[in-house]
C-alpha cells in the first residue's frame, strides 16, 4: 500500500514556520551578544516597530483573486524581520526589568529588617542553612526602604566574632512566613577561571542581592515567624 502524498500546501507552511521560529530565536540570540545593555525605552522603540511592521506584512499575505498575485517573499521576509525586532526587544526589556532590581549601594552594610516568604527549601550544611526569601516589606529603623523582590540569605552559625548568630531555626520550611533581620550586598561571585559562574546564576534565579541573617546578642529585632 503507498503511503499517501503530502500536500505541497502543508510542506509550504511547515518550512514558513520554521523560519518564522528561527527569525524569533536569532533575534533573541542577538541581544544575549550584547556586551552592554541599551536604556530600556530603546527595547521598547524596538518592539513598537516591529508590531507596527506586522500590519503591512498581513496585508501583503491576504490572497488576491486570479490573476492578482502579490509576492508572497516579501510578506514572509517582513514577517521574520518583526519577529526578530520583537524577540530581540522582549529580551532587552526583560533584562533591563532584572538590571533595575538591583540592590540599592546606599542598602549595602546596614541591618534590614525584611518580612517575606522562604521561597525554596532551605539548604542546610556544617555552617548553617542558606535559603532563597521573597521580599513583602523592607524597613531600615523605621522607614520603609526598596530591596530586591529576591534574595540569597545565609544563616550561619558564629559567622563572626563581634555578631552572636543564633542557629537557623529548626522550623525553617519553605512557605513559611518570616521577619528576619539582615545584613544585605550586591550578588559578587568569585571569578575563578572555568569555574562555576555563581554570579550568572543568581542573575538567572532573579537574586539581585544576598546577605546574611544577623541575631546579634541584645539586637532589638529578632529572627521570628510570621503568622501566614
Amino acid at each position: 500500500m503507498s503511503a499517501p502524498a503530502l500536500d505541497p500546501r502543508a510542506q509550504g507552511t511547515g518550512w514558513r514556520i520554521a523560519l518564522l521560529g528561527l527569525a524569533w530565536l536569532g533575534g533573541v540570540a542577538g541581544q544575549l551578544q550584547q556586551a552592554a545593555l541599551w536604556p530600556g525605552w530603546h527595547y521598547g522603540m524596538t518592539c513598537v516597530v516591529a508590531l507596527a511592521m506586522l500590519v503591512p506584512a498581513g496585508w501583503l499575505a491576504r490572497p488576491l483573486p486570479a490573476p492578482a498575485r502579490r509576492p508572497r517573499w516579501l510578506a514572509l521576509l517582513l514577517l521574520m524581520t518583526a519577529l526578530a525586532l520583537l524577540g530581540f526587544g522582549s529580551t532587552g526589556l526583560r533584562a533591563d526589568a532584572r538590571l533595575r532590581q538591583r540592590l540599592d549601594p546606599a542598602l549595602e552594610g546596614p541591618v534590614l529588617v525584611l518580612t517575606g516568604v522562604v521561597a525554596t527549601m532551605p539548604q542546610i550544611g556544617p555552617s548553617g542553612t542558606r535559603l532563597q526569601f521573597e521580599v513583602e516589606s523592607a524597613l531600615r529603623g523605621a522607614q520603609p526602604v526598596a530591596v530586591p523582590p529576591r534574595i540569597a540569605l545565609g544563616w550561619y552559625r558564629g559567622f563572626n566574632d563581634d555578631d552572636t548568630l543564633a542557629d537557623p531555626s529548626a522550623e525553617l520550611r519553605a512557605g513559611q512566613r518570616w521577619r528576619l533581620p539582615v545584613k544585605l550586598k550586591q550578588p559578587h561571585g568569585a571569578l575563578n577561571p572555568d569555574g562555576f559562574d555563581v554570579e550568572l546564576w543568581w542573575w538567572e534565579q532573579g537574586l539581585r542581592a544576598t546577605g546574611y541573617v544577623r541575631v546579634a546578642a541584645g539586637a532589638p529585632t529578632a529572627a521570628a515567624p510570621v503568622g501566614m
